[in-house]
């Protein structure tokens, strides 16, 4: 059947465009009036209000789908896909999108057959051009995914990884180095982060999915941190990274034994730390199975330790991250 959607049709962007592992293609996924949310926000895990909200989700999806092979940052579909004036959000409507409808995989799929321009995306709930500061508030605290911040690769010179095998490894196209592997790649995920981490101007930032390759020079951590410091003038507004002590620490180096781990930035000129950082160990899971083939297939998911840190606010106030 052929359908086009219109305002009525109330689609909204609840996962947007990526890589979808059941259909082994980029896709995005609408959902009727609202985004949906992940049953264990609302509710306990296994409970039947869990299970129910489960349920409910499954029948409340519309994958939208190309018979073209995406090139990486386009979308065949959307050819004006940009982040100023054609990004899409979670909850953003979709209109004027037509497609195929179809079924496969478990699920119901839009094929688009035609493009829809920055004016066919209805922005629900657009982003503020920056976060409100509270007047009279002490400091500013903040977290901030870093999406893959790796520097083992060669073109890029950092120290190994804690799952590293060897130089050869960090290279490899589907190696321990889950980030850039080229100095091009690098310097552009650098620059977009260091100029968002400006913005910001936080005093204190939790950062995720930074490499686990420790805290020495040309470590994740440390790059980023100096990159960052160099953006600021005055030295009262450069930050520094919490490293915490050996006995928290992996090998004495790394922290936990996944490839990437969590992080912790803070200006010295606002906040001292109180006391060193402790880890909150998450358990490593190894799982082994046959698979519908008869094969015996392990799976591995290693650990990535939880960070905490207390600060003294510099007026010798305490706060907690």
């Amino acid at each position: 059947m052929h359908v086009t959607m219109d305002a009525d049709s109330d689609l909204v962007i609840t996962r947007n465009f990526g890589f979808d592992y059941d259909a082994f293609r980029n896709n995005m996924v609408l959902s009727h009036q609202s985004p949906l949310y992940k049953p264990t926000q609302l509710y306990p895990a296994l409970t039947s209000d869990a299970e129910a909200l489960a349920a409910k989700n499954s029948d409340n999806q519309l994958y939208i789908e190309s018979d073209q092979k995406a090139k990486d940052g386009e979308i065949p579909y959307f050819p004006g896909l940009d982040a100023e004036q054609g990004y899409l959000r979670i909850g953003d409507r979709v209109e004027r999108l037509s497609g195929v409808m179809g079924y496969s995989y478990n699920q119901y799929r839009l094929v688009a057959t035609n493009t829809i321009t920055a004016g066919d995306i209805v922005h629900q709930n657009d982003r503020q051009p920056a976060p409100n500061n509270v007047p009279g508030a002490d400091i500013k605290v903040a977290s901030f995914n870093v999406l893959n911040y790796f520097t083992s690769a060669s073109a890029v010179g950092g120290p190994l990884n804690v799952t590293c095998d060897d130089r050869a490894d960090a290279d490899a196209s589907r190696g321990c180095n889950r980030g850039a592997k080229t100095a091009a790649e690098f310097a552009l995920q650098r620059t977009k982060i260091v100029n968002a981490l400006t913005a910001m101007d936080a005093d204190i930032v939790g950062l995720m999915e930074i490499e686990n390759n420790g805290f020495d020079a040309g470590s994740a951590i440390e790059d980023l941190v100096t990159e960052l410091n160099a953006q600021f003038a005055d030295s009262s507004d450069h930050y520094q990274f919490v490293e915490p002590s050996d006995k928290e620490k992996n090998q004495d180096a790394y922290f936990g034994s996944d490839a990437i781990m969590v992080g912790m930035i803070y200006r010295p000129a606002k906040v001292t730390l109180a006391g060193e950082a402790k880890a909150v160990p998450m358990p490593e899971q190894h799982i082994s199975g046959e698979n519908p083939d008869g094969e015996t297939k392990t799976l591995n998911k290693y650990q990535r330790d939880s960070l905490i840190q207390r600060f003294m606010v510099n007026d010798q106030r305490s706060v907690w991250w």
